[in-house]
């Protein structure tokens, strides 16, 4: 098993490397001593889903453990007699696997777990879904088996930059099955929110809000026929040649746009959207996401009859 202490991560107060500090963003709206709350999430929203959803999430524990070899700024790691320490972490068992997604061909993936993960990592808003954190084990068959790890860089508190991998391989561009998109239609996005807080109640607001506006564009793009590669671009930013490293110069993902547009919309049309039981801006959301969705579908057709 694996053990990531809160104290430890990278910024956090006691992180063992160079980069320690006194806490702040290790991304856009991931926290430092965040991270380990991340991984616990992920692996309760992953069993939470139906069992057609489950990308397979290795159990994961938010646990307090007591040892002398941890680490503190206060303490020489040279000296003889170190101080027995309680540590809050992640507690994740370990993974049997023979390599990453890097080391095969994406065409052996199937439809199927390709999707499973998609779908995991576009409801947490996944910052940090490059190769290395999708382990890959052969089954007996030698047929991949692809295995997520490594989610402290999900549910910012702030929806912004995504990485997924998995983009544009070939599963990703293939529709969900009848049965995916039924069972991801049917996810309850306040109920699941719900149950999240009283689970982990050091999620903050901000993140579970993250996890229902993603929740909600999947479902939006799964309704209007998207594919994941095609949900998932609405999410990525657009990539820049020339990035001179200011902030001010990072370009939007169409789904940061979009949030913009709905926080303006409210401010001038706050009452068209509060009939409904949904909270005005979700609503509000909802329109503006199955507007776009729609206008890709378009764009795709047009494509295609090009092309003919």
């Amino acid at each position: 098993a694996v053990f990531k202490p809160r104290d430890e991560e990278p910024l956090a107060p006691n992180n063992p490397k160079d980069n320690a500090g006194a806490g702040g963003s290790l991304k856009e709206g991931l926290m430092a001593g965040y991270a380990a709350i991340s991984e616990f999430a992920a692996f309760l929203v992953d069993q939470s889903s139906p069992a057609g959803l489950r990308a397979g999430v290795c159990p994961t524990g938010l646990v307090c453990v007591k040892s002398s070899v941890f680490h503190s700024m206060k303490e020489s790691r040279n000296s003889p007699f170190r101080v027995v320490k309680d540590k809050v972490g992640s507690f994740q068992l370990f993974a049997k696997h023979d390599g990453t997604s890097e080391d095969y061909s994406p065409n052996r993936y199937s439809d199927d777990q390709v999707h499973r993960l998609a779908v995991l990592d576009i409801r947490m808003c996944n910052a940090d879904r490059h190769s290395g954190n999708i382990l890959v084990r052969s089954n007996e068959n030698g047929r991949p088996t692809l295995i997520p790890i490594d989610h402290g860089y999900t549910l910012p508190s702030k929806v912004g930059e995504a990485t997924f991998e998995w983009l544009d391989w070939p599963a990703a561009k293939r529709p969900f099955s009848k049965a995916m998109k039924q069972e991801i239609l049917d996810l309850e996005p306040g109920l699941i929110e719900k149950w999240l807080k009283r689970k982990v109640p050091a999620l903050r607001p901000e993140q579970l809000s993250t996890l229902r506006i993603c929740t909600v564009l999947l479902q939006c793009g799964v309704r209007e026929g998207l594919t994941a590669s095609e949900i998932g671009h609405l999410m990525v930013r657009p990539e820049e040649d020339n990035f001179s490293g200011d902030e001010d110069d990072i370009q939007p993902s169409i789904l940061e746009e979009m949030i913009k547009e709905a926080h303006r919309e409210l401010e001038t049309n706050r009452g068209k959207y509060e009939d409904g039981d949904e909270e005005p801006f979700e609503t509000c959301l909802g329109v503006l996401f199955t507007a776009k969705c729609q206008e890709r579908v378009e764009a795709r057709k047009m494509a295609d009859t090009d092309s003919d």
